[in-house]
């Protein structure tokens, strides 16, 4: 009893702690980005990849940067005068603080030359923000334990993973930096080399240059036409001659069927022979030899049910990060669960079938989906 309320006390004064602390903002920042944009108009095109309106904490901050964006779409030049009329054509001006508080903003700084630097403290202020948001959500869900742990540890991966990805940004390259790298490309295609991952199969190499990072192959067939045995032999082929790193996803098979037909196929064991048990001492000598060979392989199996894209990318992403990922294969498209909002199966897979595209180019690597056809 005493030891429960003595609980009960830590955790009320850890929420007090943390009731007593401030939302991570920097108002100063902010409004030294507004100010810049005012001092100079173009300063909106140095920003406006890496913050939006909802990256501003203050209320009316986010209403003038608003006004900003709908003054720069409309290709009016954002300064005092048009976004003081803008506001007040849309009766915001008020609860801006009026013309006294558009006239601060300005002589909170001097220039529009460090505005970067501060769109990057106010972009980091709201990533801070978003991810508190997240967990307090998540921890309400997890005292009312209406959910399964599994459910919420699946849902906190996906919410971190979205803030994440929200907040990426990319530049433009530019046509000469991109240039001499595509030529050596080029060059090593024209050569007969392989440009792209070997998949261990040389006229497949030679017709395709090997699998690229960024590309998704679909490979489709009927049933028991042998998809999962190339895909297999791939990722086997890759691992054991590249030293690279491979991730199965199998939707339909178990890990030890899955392991059991890549020790067969190394061992070059027919899996019939097994099932009759007619194996023989020199080919358990054979599989021997090839389970030690794949013994130290970087293929790491997956073979939970019910999986959707979001949760291939992140367990894709997090392998990435630990073991520098370099091949994924997805056993078989249609066994993907599809995302809510489509109505059609022929959508969702669709639907799954772009996000593993798009995977496939965040990553990097390359994406072997197995797809059945219909017989």
């Amino acid at each position: 009893m005493a030891q429960r309320t003595q609980q009960a006390d830590q955790g009320a004064r850890l929420d007090a702690a943390l009731q007593e602390r401030s939302t991570p903002a920097d108002h100063q920042a902010e409004q030294a980005v507004l100010g810049a944009i005012l001092l100079d108009h173009e300063a909106i095109w140095k920003v406006r990849d890496r913050i939006g309106e909802a990256s501003f904490d203050q209320p009316r901050h986010r209403i003038i940067y608003r006004a900003c964006e709908e003054l720069t779409d409309k290709q009016v030049a954002v300064e005092l005068i048009s976004l003081r009329n803008h506001l007040e054509e849309h009766g915001l001006l008020e609860q801006v603080g009026g013309t006294v508080a558009l006239d601060s903003l300005t002589g909170v700084v001097a220039t529009a030359a460090h505005v970067e630097h501060h769109a990057e403290i106010v972009r980091r202020r709201s990533l801070a923000r978003a991810l508190i948001r997240s967990c307090e959500s998540l921890a309400a869900r997890g005292y009312d334990g209406d959910e399964s742990v599994e459910e919420l540890l699946a849902d906190a991966e996906r919410q971190i993973l979205h803030i994440a990805m929200g907040h990426v940004t990319t530049d433009f390259s530019d046509f000469e930096s991109e240039l001499q790298g595509t030529l050596d490309y080029i060059r090593r295609l024209n050569a007969g080399e392989i440009a792209g991952i070997s998949t261990g199969f040389e006229d497949f190499d030679r017709m395709t240059g090997g699998l690229d990072g960024g590309d998704l192959l679909v490979l489709a067939a009927r049933p028991s036409m042998g998809k999962t045995a190339l895909a297999l032999n791939i990722a086997g082929n890759h691992a054991l001659e590249s030293e690279g790193c491979v991730a199965i996803f199998s939707l339909e098979m178990t890990k030890r069927q899955l392991v059991m037909r890549m020790s067969m196929g190394e061992a070059e064991i027919d899996l019939a022979r097994l099932r009759s048990a007619v194996m023989g001492r020199k080919e358990m000598e054979r599989l021997q030899r090839a389970a030690t060979r794949l013994e130290n392989a970087r293929i790491f199996i997956d073979d939970s049910g019910a999986l959707t894209v979001s949760d291939i990318a992140a367990k894709c992403r997090r392998l990435n990060r630990e073991q520098n990922l370099s091949l994924v294969i997805v056993d078989y498209i249609q066994l993907v669960q599809g995302s809510r909002g489509a109505d059609r199966r022929e959508q969702q897979v669709a639907d799954i079938s772009r996000s593993l595209k798009l995977l496939a180019k965040d990553l990097d690597v390359p994406i072997v989906a197995l797809s059945q056809l219909n017989r």
